[in-house]
């Protein structure tokens, strides 16, 4: 991205297009916009964990989404855990 939020990969214009959009849309519309994205994100993040730790029970995914997300120390008072695993 550069310095005004555009990424690099975007056509000014398109980036122009596409931020007039986002600000006409209605607050409500633009809180469910991100929330999709937001599932979205976590939905790439649990991939790549089951990618890296494919012998990972439901527990150890979201204490390793929750590592990536907050921290070890974080996560490791949320799950009981003294440490990295």
């Amino acid at each position: 991205m550069t310095g005004h939020g555009r990424p690099h990969d975007t056509d000014r214009e398109v980036h122009r297009l596409q931020v007039e959009h986002w600000r006409s849309m209605p607050m409500a519309q633009r809180v469910e916009l991100l929330d999709a994205m937001h599932r979205d994100v976590e939905q790439l993040a649990i991939v790549g964990i089951r990618r890296q730790h494919p012998n990972a029970g439901e527990e150890e995914v979201r204490y390793l989404l929750c590592r990536r997300r907050h921290g070890a120390e974080l996560a490791d008072a949320a799950f009981g855990r003294a440490g990295p695993e």
